[in-house]
């Protein structure tokens, strides 16, 4: 005997089955179970506005007993219900249109958003050193006093380092020297410590 004829034991697996869905355990399913032919009716129906309001999968569970049942059913319209869709992408209306640009083809174009570039490079070089600071700032007195700066705040400077590289395109950290610039002018108090 199995779950389709209504034994017990191996339905349990089913019920894991449809209660966990078929993903990777980041949602669950809405899982109806009717006991008559008259609940199955309704809930197949309920099921669509579910699975709508939720945007989740609904499994109607049944079982061999009711799929052989036979008595009266009292059968209705089904009137879809309207649930608010704030996650649908609906184009512009009501808003300013948000463009993503990669290709910049008119004169002046790409030097006025390479100057954003520059002038973002620019404040994480300042941010970023003035975090190393903040953050050392014991380490960082002892490393000017000793002249022994570069070593004693290496490792951190290095995470700050990589960080920058990933937020800022390749051409600007390689044509520029902001974050230099900015550990020697904030980090270094003016010295020319970092080279």
């Amino acid at each position: 005997s199995g779950p389709g004829l209504g034994g017990i034991s191996p339905s349990q697996g089913d019920y894991f089955q449809a209660t966990r869905g078929g993903g990777h355990g980041d949602y669950r399913t809405i899982v109806l179970a009717p006991h008559s032919v008259q609940e199955g009716y309704d809930l197949t129906m309920k099921a669509f506005d579910l699975a709508d309001k939720y945007r989740n999968p609904v499994v109607i569970l049944g079982d061999a007993l009711l799929g052989q049942m036979k008595e009266p059913l009292k059968r209705h319209g089904y009137r879809k219900r309207e649930f608010p869709k704030d996650w649908i992408m609906s184009g512009t209306r009501g808003r300013k249109r948000r463009r993503l640009k990669s290709l910049y083809l008119s004169e002046g174009e790409l030097s006025e958003e390479d100057n954003k570039w520059h002038a973002r490079a620019r404040r994480l070089a300042k941010a970023l050193a003035s975090d190393l600071i903040l953050y050392n700032k014991a380490r960082v007195e002892q490393g000017l006093k000793d002249g022994t700066l570069a070593e004693l705040l290496g490792p951190e400077i290095r995470r700050s380092w990589d960080y920058y590289c990933q937020q800022i395109p390749k051409h600007i950290v390689e044509s520029t020297d902001y974050f230099k610039e900015q550990l020697n002018t904030i980090v270094g108090k003016g010295n020319k410590i970092f080279k």
